[in-house]
């Protein structure tokens, strides 16, 4: 499919009022621009989410839209999200718990580590590059941010958490840290905070980010480098493989 084909799938399948984003803003652009579309949605009965125009994506919400997944229902359902990261936690460390101890050799491999805490979002931009790839920004019809996950739905296979346990989370994070689910690509999810992690609560949510992703840190992040940059993020990424 080309890229117009791509954005009329989604568009079609989520049917909800959107815009088409010009391909000039920064991560520090695309941030605000977020923060201020959210701030509108507060007044006007949204929730903003910035969503890539992903071939895959696009062919996952065809699955679930022939599953006949419907989010009113999903709602209805949910888990206790912190229920489902301490299973998440279980499962993952079942044969060994992730390295926590810090020797300081982390500082040195900074520049090799994935962006998983930071103060803008990078999704929707070329890894190399400050340059933004083709999204779309949908209003979401709910004023719970924490749903957006039922209404964008992806996941479920490998590692990555089924849409209803993605949206469990996603609620207990926005009671613990008012954190917003904001972008959402095939098998990534941005979220956004107002503020960082309170550092008497780091360790606690270190092992929640690792139950909820573990891929994260198996794959090249280690725990005690997670720790030292969700001290001052606004923003998390989580990435499945």
């Amino acid at each position: 499919m080309n890229q117009n084909e791509i954005l009329q799938n989604l568009i079609s399948y989520l049917k909800f009022p959107y815009r088409i984003l010009e391909q000039d803003f920064t991560h520090e652009k695309i941030t605000e621009f977020y923060r201020q579309e959210f701030a509108r949605g507060k007044k006007e009965g949204f929730t903003p989410v910035l969503v890539k125009i992903d071939d895959t994506l696009a062919e996952c919400l065809s699955l679930t839209e022939e599953e006949h997944y419907q989010p009113e229902q999903a709602l209805q359902n949910l888990p206790d999200g912190k229920e489902v990261l301490n299973c998440r936690w279980q499962s993952a460390t079942e044969y060994g718990q992730p390295d926590e101890e810090d020797n300081g050799e982390f500082d040195e491999m900074a520049e090799g580590m994935a962006d998983v805490g930071q103060n803008f979002f990078v999704t929707l931009h070329q890894s190399s590059r400050n340059i933004m790839e083709p999204a779309v920004l949908f209003e979401i019809p709910t004023v719970n941010p924490w749903e957006i996950p039922a209404y964008v739905p992806f996941g479920g296979w490998n590692e990555c958490p089924s849409p209803e346990e993605m949206t469990a989370v996603c609620k207990y994070w926005y009671e613990q840290y008012q954190a917003v689910p904001a972008v959402i690509s095939h098998d990534t999810l941005e979220i956004l905070l107002p503020s960082p992690v309170p550092e008497e609560k780091i360790e606690e949510f270190s092992r929640e980010y690792y139950a909820f992703c573990q891929d994260t840190i198996d794959q090249g992040v280690p725990l005690p480098w997670l720790k030292k940059t969700l001290v001052n993020s606004e923003v998390w990424q989580f990435w499945w493989d």
